[in-house]
């Protein structure tokens, strides 16, 4: 069926225009140098004349380029344009036993987007603009099913220092800021990273991605080297010291996330007690 399906694109395309969606088609295989495609494809890609003409006049360029697109995920089967304004395209492919690829294609931008929005203001701290902690279990259950994006990771558990003394010293919305900084530095951490604010001075990063536990264990030195070297300005007059504990827990495939969660809360209890007892 892959074989003959598209040998009339014309009858195609008009089938697909009656439905008033915009739905693609494409088939390819090894016997054919091109790409055959219904009228909605180059719309749905976004794609010019000659950025058209490159891509489906080879199929192994075609390839590459839908393997990039699936690069972006942003869910199952939904993958983002790269620079395209936020973009969003669905895809579904069938190979048959002599390898001939058939494709369908559709725009869900609209539907992507309200999508986002409704998670957005359901999994996203208001104060922060980080992941709430409902947020950050959700992105991570999804993250958890693809292994190879996941690699050598880490949960680590952040407390803020100090902030009861500057509610009471100098007010709630200077502690609100207070909390904003230590947001921004937990947020460059190094490497790919889910940053949350689990609530009140609690913050939770999933570190995630790192080729070696060299590399995934240089983020966390990073993290530690910044836990009193931060300031936040407050107004014009007053400068404090951002200052956090933290304790982590590495992925080994054995433990629950929750689990991982009490490890590193217990541990970054253990670095409160610790630098405290440092600064007598």
């Amino acid at each position: 069926m892959i074989n003959s399906l598209l040998k009339n694109t014309e009858k195609i395309s008009y089938v697909l225009n009656q439905t008033n969606l915009s739905i693609g088609v494409y088939e390819y295989n090894t016997k054919m140098k091109k790409v055959r495609y219904t009228d909605h494809v180059p719309d749905i890609l976004s794609l010019d004349t000659n950025e058209l003409r490159e891509v489906f006049n080879d199929y192994k360029l075609f390839q590459k380029y839908i393997d990039k697109l699936r690069s972006n995920a942003t869910d199952e089967r939904v993958y983002c344009l790269e620079g395209k304004t936020n973009k969003y395209i669905k895809l579904e492919e069938i190979v048959d036993e002599n390898g001939g690829v058939l494709g369908v294609i559709l725009d869900v931008t609209q539907e992507t987007r309200k999508r986002i929005q409704v998670e957005s203001e359901r999994d996203i701290d208001a104060l922060t603009g980080l992941y709430n902690r409902r947020g950050l279990e959700s992105r991570l259950s999804e993250m958890l099913a693809y292994p190879q994006i996941m690699k050598h990771s880490a949960v680590v558990m952040v407390d803020a220092d100090g902030l009861k003394k500057i509610n009471d010293e100098y007010g709630h919305d200077n502690g609100d800021i207070y909390l904003r900084k230590i947001a921004r530095v937990l947020s460059s951490a190094e490497g790919q990273s889910l940053v949350s604010r689990q609530g009140g001075d609690e913050f939770v990063l999933v570190l995630y991605g790192f080729d070696s536990d060299e590399e995934l264990m240089s983020s966390i030195s990073d993290l530690k080297s910044r836990q009193d070297n931060s300031t936040a300005q407050l107004d014009e007059d007053i400068t404090v010291k951002v200052s956090y504990s933290l304790g982590y827990c590495k992925f080994d495939g054995t433990l629950g996330y929750q689990d991982m969660l009490k490890i590193a809360d217990d541990r970054m209890y253990e670095n409160k007690r610790s630098r405290k007892e440092e600064r007598r």
